[in-house]
């Protein structure tokens, strides 16, 4: 909608933070005035719960968080009054905290990504003092080891730190910051490349056209780097420039495993060149929370000008109610005007002849228009509205024949919670549209037994419990003179819960 929307508040009020995305959760690690509790935003139910700290973790400022698979990562920061080599990791499926391997470096307001399995770290400066570090880092799993020292531009700068970065297709991407102790700012752009152990900067990459420092920057799934903000190198001028350089989308982030309701088969293939193959992409919704989903396809190439592509994939998860749909309207009683069934304009059954009651079928909740269109017809012979409650079971019902009662809709509520033990739950409703007006009719047994009377077309009785066994009931006129109806005996079965029209 191109607009913000508030959404619900953070436990505390915290600053100088990172956060990451886990399984459509954020995770804000705690900072340096809460005690180290870890705040987790649901982004479908936008709510937040609190991870107490544990197992040695306090809090801290101007860290920096990665993530691998389901572990969340904190590197490095201000605990206390000074910066420090320290890793955290938080096993996001337990909550629980572990001290990590340090780095070598203590670092602050550095630049750090995780590739591959893999983390770096680069730049920043030691706090207190601001001394600069121009080192890079990275964490096999095991052990800590120093990689290529960050380039200095010929020596035209002697730190790289409070700058944007970025994970791009290409490694770990750098932007803009802080240059030497007078604060004076950079312009320069550039990247770390795992696979060579190698950076390369400006001017082989392009400057910004703004320097400047406290910026935010990100590579987004549409392979740009944004650098967005930030200040000049005395706090005067507050920036709001916004701008980007396509790096690539890092091939790292598509992990299936972080979308159990996104599926696709087949998931590979080779094409011949000007080929085509269907793809069939599945979405399912079960076991998710009411909300909005995103993920994307990541299609891999062996195609060095697009070695990766990717397509959004979104959808909403919304309430659900059951509904089925029964035909007895008897103006279409052939195959040959069998009806068709939409809901919301969506056909959902066709070729319903009369006297079908289809099974339950899922949809959302809300307000739905069920219409029936006969064969062949351009306008539907019964439209209505039918109000759907979350986890609420219906039958919608066609009645009437067009002549004697009116072609119409007829809604019930359903229930189909277990009788008691040794009974069956019967539900009648008098939808033969044998004459007009009331049409008064009468339930009874075979021996003259009233079960309902006084019935008129469309009323449909309460559900009445009764003991399983035999039963032969037959419709008659009002007192039982004239069968009108003499169905065959039924069996009911504990348990059974069963309509009779």
């Amino acid at each position: 909608t191109n607009t913000w929307a508030t959404m619900a508040a953070m436990p505390a009020a915290l600053d100088s933070i990172d956060g990451i995305v886990i399984k459509d959760k954020i995770y804000i690690p705690g900072g340096d005035t809460n005690g180290g509790d870890t705040y987790v935003y649901d982004i479908a139910t936008d709510s937040w719960s609190t991870i107490a700290a544990n197992g040695g973790y306090s809090g801290r400022a101007q860290y920096q968080v990665v993530a691998i698979g389901d572990n969340l990562y904190v590197l490095g920061g201000i605990a206390g009054a000074a910066s420090t080599t320290e890793v955290w990791v938080l096993d996001t499926t337990t909550g629980t905290w572990t001290a990590g391997t340090p780095m070598q470096r203590t670092r602050t307001s550095f630049s750090a990504a995780a590739i591959d399995g893999q983390i770096y770290v680069a730049g920043g400066v030691a706090f207190p003092g601001f001394a600069p570090d121009m080192t890079a880092e990275k964490f096999d799993g095991s052990a800590w080891s120093f990689i290529a020292s960050l380039p200095n531009g010929g020596g035209a700068y002697t730190r790289w730190s409070y700058n944007a970065d970025g994970h791009g297709a290409d490694g770990l991407w750098l932007a803009a910051g802080r240059r030497d102790a007078g604060w004076a700012v950079l312009n320069h752009a550039g990247y770390y490349n795992p696979d060579t152990d190698t950076w390369t900067d400006s001017p082989t990459i392009p400057t910004l056209s703004q320097g400047r420092v406290y910026m935010e920057g990100a590579v987004a799934s549409d392979g740009y780097f944004y650098v967005i903000g930030g200040r000049d190198s005395a706090g005067a001028i507050v920036y709001d420039a916004n701008e980007r350089l396509m790096v690539g989308a890092p091939v790292g982030p598509c992990t299936p495993s972080d979308l159990p309701w996104l599926s696709v088969n087949p998931i590979s293939g080779t094409l011949s060149a000007g080929g085509s193959e269907q793809i069939t992409v599945s979405l399912d919704a079960s076991g998710l929370a009411t909300g909005s989903y995103a993920g994307s396809l990541c299609f891999t190439t062996n195609d060095p000008a697009s070695p990766l592509i990717r397509v959004p994939v979104n959808f909403e998860v919304v309430e659900r109610a059951n509904l089925q749909v029964a035909h007895l309207a008897p103006f279409a009683t052939g195959a040959g005007t069998a009806v068709t069934i939409t809901l919301n304009s969506t056909v959902v059954l066709t070729n319903v002849v009369y006297g079908d009651s289809m099974p339950y079928l899922s949809v959302p909740a809300g307000t739905t228009l069920v219409e029936v269109w006969p064969a062949g017809s351009m306008s539907p012979a019964i439209s209505a509205t039918v109000d759907l409650m979350p986890g609420m079971d219906y039958t919608a019902i066609a009645i009437g024949d067009g002549v004697n009662q009116p072609l119409e809709l007829l809604p019930l509520v359903d229930d189909n919670t277990a009788p008691m033990t040794g009974s069956f739950k019967l539900r009648i409703g008098h939808l033969a549209p044998f004459a007009s007006g009331p049409a008064t009719a009468d339930v009874r047994l075979q021996d003259g037994t009233p079960i309902l009377t006084d019935v008129v077309f469309s009323a449909v009785a309460p559900y009445l419990e009764l003991p399983a066994g035999s039963y032969d009931l037959k419709i008659t006129t009002p007192g039982g003179g004239t069968t009108l109806i003499d169905p065959a005996p039924a069996v009911f079965n504990a348990g059974d819960i069963v309509s009779v029209f």
